[in-house]
């Protein structure tokens, strides 16, 4: 079994994975992404989410098993350190509207 060493996946790498239904990971991801950048402009810090701490949160979520949700990211090849980052496409910014189909700032409005 080969392990993706780098150290950034890109959160549309994460939709081969499903854990309980098709694209799970992938949209569970997406949410994480919108949390760690609402948390980062909130406390002035940097928050970032690695697949390590997506299985965490899958087993809590699922009640599945740790050791079987890292064995499928293990499977796909992805390191258990690497960090969660959008798209080369998306700006982090861009995961709110991926998210709820509108933009950040239309929403600050209303």
């Amino acid at each position: 079994m080969y392990i993706n060493e780098r150290k950034v996946v890109r959160v549309s790498e994460l939709k081969t994975i499903s854990i309980q239904f098709p694209q799970d990971v992938y949209m569970l991801a997406l949410w994480v992404l919108a949390n760690d950048l609402a948390y980062s402009k909130q406390h002035s810090s940097t928050c970032r989410t690695t697949i390590h701490g997506l299985s965490n949160k899958l087993s809590y979520l699922t009640r599945i098993d740790l050791k079987s949700i890292k064995s499928q990211f293990d499977a796909a090849g992805f390191s258990d350190e690497a960090i969660i980052e959008p798209d080369d496409n998306n700006h982090p910014n861009d995961i709110f509207q991926l998210i709820t189909g509108e933009d950040e700032k239309n929403s600050q409005k209303n």
